[in-house]
């Protein structure tokens, strides 16, 4: 049996020769505009460890796959909800490994600065597929926003190269920490114009 958002599907699992090839099957019948955010198999939740794990998944022992989704806007602002978080996340953690780089903590605070750059590709990465694929305009915001912070690795790279902890640490509580700061305003800006797609 497969079971869609609680509705039963008129899909037989052992139909299909593995768990992939079914997802795939049913998000493209049943789940267009849709997101999947569970799938359990026999009432045990699956989650992929490894890209394409869902292939060496066997349907002929499966009795039962339920697979819950929501609608791709509203998991979109759910999205952005979070980046709020992420931006003070930044925010404060720029504060505190500079405070670290002024207190001789240099290889804790390498580590950290590392992580936290890691993190804000991934929060710029995340802002461009939200804004092209649920969002038009504020191009001019969009632009400005994501030079303000990008201006700042060029001088903190050369900080690094040279070991200048205390030039660093003074990008990273000063110019970085208010570029980053920044991004509050644009993050705002996408919510409201996904709660109003989701409304229209």
């Amino acid at each position: 049996m497969i079971v869609i958002d609680g509705n039963a599907a008129e899909y037989n699992v052992n139909t299909f020769a593995n768990l992939e090839e079914l997802l795939v099957k049913v998000m493209e019948d049943k789940l267009e505009d849709r997101i999947v955010t569970d799938v359990l198999v026999d009432e045990t939740q699956f989650q992929e460890e490894y890209p394409n794990q869902a292939v060496e998944v066997d349907t002929s022992s499966i009795k039962r796959v339920e697979i819950k989704s929501v609608p791709a806007n509203e998991f979109a602002i759910g999205i952005v909800t979070e980046l709020d978080k992420v931006v003070a996340l930044m925010e404060n953690s720029s504060h505190h490994i500079a405070g670290m780089f002024r207190n001789g903590q240099e290889a804790d605070a390498l580590t950290l600065f590392t992580e936290l750059l890691n993190v804000l590709h991934d929060f710029m990465g995340m802002l461009a597929v939200l804004r092209s694929e649920y969002i038009e305009g504020d191009e001019e915001l969009f632009e400005k926003t994501v030079e303000e912070v990008s201006a700042q690795f060029e001088t903190m790279g050369e900080a690094t190269s040279n070991e200048d902890w205390q030039t660093l640490a003074g990008i990273l509580d000063g110019e970085f920490a208010t570029a980053v700061s920044h991004w509050k305003g644009l993050v705002t800006a996408m919510r409201e114009k996904l709660e109003n797609v989701c409304e229209e």
